[in-house]
């Protein structure tokens, strides 16, 4: 979510689809995995006159008597524009036949701002003579003297409808007009790391020669013309400057050539190579079970069956705090599958446990109620309500307006509290003192009475306002 400085905006980010808790559950936001109100009943949290400190991680937790459920993360990003920072007038020499290369100055913006090149007054022709680069530099290739004059740069904050226009620098050629130049890349392609399904994604290849219109340029992939490599792509510019990679998945990965040469010869054809990694979020391809019981005193066995490219890291939580204790004292262990071992089940090990696995793709977590089975709970077992599936809350809608984790309930014996499981995207990543859930243990010859909540995590995505914004999360 994009939010503009010192204005308004309301973010609704209610829950996908009916759901409920019993007891209704109370509400708490964090930033960055800090607290930023206390629980209350209310399901919205504003920011008034946004600032750039507001910036942000959001995360929502959902707190009532069976425990706490935490949702996804979601981006606030606060958009601002300054100037740029050299405002003074700039000179740029280079030999005739060779390339002109403008950096784009300095300038800051939240989000990056669009760049255009100017000559002058005018704006430049659609022309073989000029390259924008991905890093919003100008080439004005095979420079001669009839691109003798001064040049600057447009930026524009497309959220804050700003923009900003940076010093002239004037340009000078020198040299024989009339020697030939050999091909020569200038912007070699760059390795790319893409999520599967990622919509488009551009390989730059932007080369330099005399004569400049004789200059071919022709893709590669794993050795064959890519027009033949079985991939969707396609190139954006008359003169395959850019392949564009579309709807990534497997068949895309590998490596890309670029060649460069004169049609006409007399020159080495040069090449430049760079590698495309197709990555594959965190997916559970076997499902936790709601509950797990175990037997008092004996052995139990959480596995947590995650696969991804790369291989995810696993990290375990118990009611939302990392088990590093547990581990430390040996009381539990980590097989190499990920699989938790409880050695010896207590009563004080009974609770939520969360395994969160991570990679270069996203993350995606999974969990189930752990309970431990006694003579007094069995002897001592009540029908349970039945409780609806609460689900993620997530961004919904965005309308313009002038306008974490505390632990859970720790009470006496003699009763209990049982939370459904689920998984999603999401993340558990707070620290001890962060979200408790906490469930109560039975007391001997007690009844137990039955909670359930149970939120479902779906991948977040971010939306944009203009500023200011309150989110939602509700339960019905």
């Amino acid at each position: 979510m994009t939010t503009n400085e010192s204005e308004s905006a309301n973010v609704n980010a209610v829950e996908k689809g009916p759901g409920s808790g019993s007891p209704q559950p109370t509400y708490r936001w964090l930033k960055d995995g800090i607290p930023v109100a206390d629980y209350s009943s209310s399901q919205f949290y504003r920011i008034h006159n946004t600032k750039r400190e507001d910036a942000g991680s959001y995360q929502c937790i959902a707190r009532n008597e069976a425990g706490s459920i935490f949702s996804e993360k979601s981006e606030v990003v606060v958009a601002y524009m300054g100037t740029f920072e050299n405002q003074n007038e700039g000179h740029l020499t280079v030999v005739s036949g060779h390339p002109a290369i403008f950096d784009m100055p300095a300038i800051d913006s939240v989000p990056k701002p669009s760049v255009s090149w100017q000559a002058e007054n005018r704006t430049l022709n659609y022309d073989i003579k000029y390259a924008l680069t991905q890093a919003n530099q100008l080439i004005v290739l095979s420079a001669d003297k009839q691109d003798v004059q001064a040049y600057r740069a447009h930026a524009m904050n497309t959220q804050l409808g700003r923009e900003e226009a940076s010093a002239l620098i004037y340009l000078n050629v020198t040299g024989d007009p009339f020697v030939e130049v050999a091909p020569e890349i200038i912007v070699p392609p760059q390795d790319l790391k893409l999520k599967r399904g990622e919509g488009v994604a551009e390989l730059q290849c932007i080369a330099n020669a005399r004569p400049l219109h004789e200059l071919e340029t022709i893709w590669l992939k794993d050795g064959l013309p890519v027009e033949n490599a079985g991939i969707l792509h396609t190139l954006n510019n008359p003169w395959n400057r850019t392949l564009a990679l579309l709807q990534a998945n497997s068949s895309h990965a590998g490596e890309y050539t670029c060649q460069v040469r004169l049609r006409s010869g007399g020159f080495q054809t040069v090449t430049a190579n760079a590698h495309v990694y197709i990555l594959e979020p965190p997916m559970f391809f076997t499902p936790m079970r709601a509950e797990t019981f175990g037997d008092f005193g004996g052995q139990v066995m959480l596995p947590c069956d995650v696969v991804g490219d790369p291989t995810p890291q696993v990290q375990w939580f118990r009611n939302a705090e990392r088990i590093e204790a547990q581990l430390l004292s040996g009381g539990y262990s980590v097989k190499a599958d990920n699989t938790l071992i409880i050695k010896k089940l207590t009563l004080e090990d009974e609770g939520m446990f969360q395994c969160l696995a991570t990679n270069e793709a996203g993350e995606k977590s999974a969990y189930t109620w752990l309970r431990v089975k006694t003579a007094t709970t069995e002897a001592a077992a009540v029908p349970q309500p039945r409780v609806k599936r609460l689900a993620q809350p997530r961004i919904l809608r965005v309308r313009a307006s002038h306008a974490g984790m505390g632990s859970g309930p720790r009470s006496g014996s003699g009763s209990g509290s049982s939370l459904g499981s689920g998984s999603g995207s999401g993340s558990g990543t707070g620290s001890g003192s962060g979200m408790g859930m906490n469930a109560k243990h039975p007391g001997k010859g007690n009844k137990r009475k039955e909670f359930r909540f149970g939120m479902g995590i779906k991948n977040a995505k971010p939306l944009t306002a203009h500023i200011h914004y309150s989110t939602h999360c509700t339960s019905n």
